[in-house]
């Protein structure tokens, strides 16, 4: 009887434990599905990663969203042109050692952070209060191998960057869903364009609606008040990038309203705060 005693309590142990390592983590032992319901949460209960179906829609998403607000608010969506049309997918560490997104049992990934991993499998994804999913080497050094940050979708969020890393030929900007039953790839842009003197570009398709104005050092040399208090410039060698640094987020429902205005002719009005 005491011998049984002790394995229930062994086993307490390791489930209360392994659920308070795996509560904002997903690790070979640990992954979550769809149909279950399952998410993950930042440590702050900032933000929660899950699955979700926009609008009207009944197609499934993997995407992050903030913890607190009944109305679920995407911020970032992992499949965002590729959805699951079921309630099957499962989210978890695959055999190269990248975060993966399954269908079912089929063997190739919907969506993957696809990354080259060099040695064994020893990695782990976290959400963080900051609302960047990262996926990380599993040692003391906690190395970065990836980050929503550098993927992003349709909305800034604080200490994210806009622009180009020179050294790796990342670009990151910011595209707009099709429509709130659609969050894929839409036809308004926001991006860095690169040269001399990068500037901050807003388009409809391919054609410009808006420019911040070249880089003098400290500002832009034009710009509406939305975006000029709301970028500070890296300028390190190898990147031209734009950091967001304030707490609010920046969604693409800003730049959809200040094109409406732009094509009224409603310029001065087209970045005013929400």
């Amino acid at each position: 009887m005491n011998s049984v005693k002790w394995l229930i309590r062994i086993l307490l142990i390791f489930f209360l434990s392994h659920f308070s390592i795996s509560a904002d983590t997903i690790s070979l032992d640990h992954f979550i599905q769809d149909n279950n319901n399952e998410v993950i949460v930042s440590a702050g209960n900032i933000f929660e990663l899950g699955f979700f179906s926009p609008g009207i829609s009944t197609y499934r998403y993997v995407g992050i969203w903030y913890f607190q607000i009944p109305v679920k608010t995407p911020v970032w969506v992992a499949n965002r042109d590729n959805p699951i049309n079921d309630t099957s997918g499962v989210l978890r560490i695959d055999a190269r050692g990248n975060l993966a997104l399954f269908q079912g049992n089929q063997t190739l990934p919907v969506w993957s952070t696809n990354i080259s991993i060099a040695g064994p499998v020893n990695s782990f994804a976290q959400i963080l209060d900051s609302g960047n999913l990262v996926l990380l080497q599993n040692d003391s050094k906690k190395a970065v191998l990836w980050q929503s940050f550098g993927h992003p979708t349709n909305t800034w969020l604080s200490h994210m960057k806009i622009g180009f890393d020179l050294r790796t030929g990342l670009n990151q900007s910011y595209t707009s869903w099709k429509s709130p039953d659609d969050p894929g790839v839409g036809n308004i842009s926001f991006r860095m364009n690169p040269g001399v003197s990068p500037q901050m570009v807003l388009y409809k398709g391919s054609v410009p609606l808006w420019r911040s104005g070249t880089w003098t050092g400290k500002e832009s040399c034009r710009g509406h008040d939305r975006l000029q208090q709301a970028h500070r410039v890296v300028g390190e060698e190898h990147q031209s990038m734009v950091v967001h640094p304030f707490s609010k987020a920046l969604p693409l429902v800003v730049f959809q309203e200040a094109i409406k205005n732009l094509t009224n002719g409603k310029e001065k009005e087209a970045f005013n705060p929400l």
